[in-house]
């Protein structure tokens, strides 16, 4: 699952059915994004680039293919979806803006009926994961464990690192980044903020987990934040974590040329093997080493790595 684009910047739902590239459709909608799937579902939303508009969607496998359904609520101005888990979907809802005073996010839970239902904060509320049971995300740029749709969230965040986030749920493990000394690191925790782990290697500056199963996360690391012209750098490399900073491997090495840059978003186990999907991506670079330097993505390609279990 992923999304495509063209030379002219348009973008495309895309999924991979038998390892062949098919486009998403959703009646009345050109434009959609999506960027992983959830069990029998992929969440993602449609786009009206002119007016700025856009609104939530998803679309649940059957017998016959997808069957994709508009989830905006016209309440918002703007609504998308992030993840989904146990039959329901959850995202993010843009309230309508007043004169003088911005509104609250309020994080936004949709089940199979289509049926929606608001959770709000104090705070902007973000959801980016759930298992039907728990709901997981942020609240006010903090991340938030809901053990159950009605229940209080539970503030995971350290001072140490309070901006953060939580992008995925693993049996008791919540996995996602936090942010520390102006930079990303990829995160696990147990229900606690006490229980936060660093996942980033030594010797890289940022790191980002996106997913996770059965105790492993899948990420990027990043051995620089810029470029020594202040540019960003673009060579991040796909990994995949075993649960601590000194267990992880490096699934860019394994990479065909000319692809020299890497994201893992999604991982899921079967009953033999491991598939790991991301993007790879080939970097140019530009007066290496030097005060000039800068890079630019020449190609950006979607692939699956893949591992037998023994």
């Amino acid at each position: 699952m992923g999304t495509a684009e063209t030379n002219a910047g348009k973008t495309s739902a895309c999924w991979w059915p038998g390892g062949q590239a098919e486009l998403l459709v959703l009646e009345g909608f050109s434009e959609l994004d999506a960027l992983f799937a959830r069990g029998d579902t992929i969440p993602g939303s449609w786009n009206r680039r002119k007016s700025g508009k856009g609104g939530a969607a998803a679309w649940r496998a059957s017998e016959t293919g997808l069957v994709g359904r508009d989830l905006h609520d016209p309440r918002f101005e703007r609504t998308w979806a992030e993840g989904a888990g146990g039959g329901l979907v959850v995202g993010v809802g843009v309230h309508k803006g007043k004169l003088g005073r911005r509104p609250r996010n309020s994080g936004l839970v949709w089940d199979e009926a289509g049926t929606i239902r608001e959770i709000t904060a104090g705070e902007d509320v973000s959801l980016g994961a759930t298992d039907g049971t728990r709901l997981a995300g942020s609240v006010g740029g903090r991340a938030a464990l809901w053990p159950a749709i009605d229940a209080a969230p539970i503030d995971l965040a350290t001072e140490a690192m309070p901006a953060s986030e939580v992008r995925a749920l693993d049996d008791s493990l919540q996995i996602g980044y936090a942010f520390g000394h102006d930079s990303a690191r990829a995160v696990i925790w147990n229900g606690t903020p006490e229980s936060l782990r660093d996942l980033t290697p030594e010797g890289f500056a940022e790191a980002r987990a996106f997913d996770g199963a059965h105790g492993f996360q899948v990420g990027f690391v990043r051995a620089r934040q810029a470029t020594p012209s202040g540019l960003a750098a673009f060579d991040d490399r796909a990994v995949i974590w075993n649960g601590s900073p000194d267990r992880w491997l490096d699934l860019n090495a394994v990479l065909p040329p000319p692809f020299n840059a890497s994201t893992a978003w999604a991982i899921q186990f079967t009953r033999d093997s491991v598939l790991i999907c991301g993007e790879a991506k080939e970097v140019e670079v530009s007066d290496p080493g030097t005060a000039r330097e800068s890079h630019g993505i020449a190609r950006c390609q979607a692939v699956l790595w893949t591992a037998e279990l023994r």
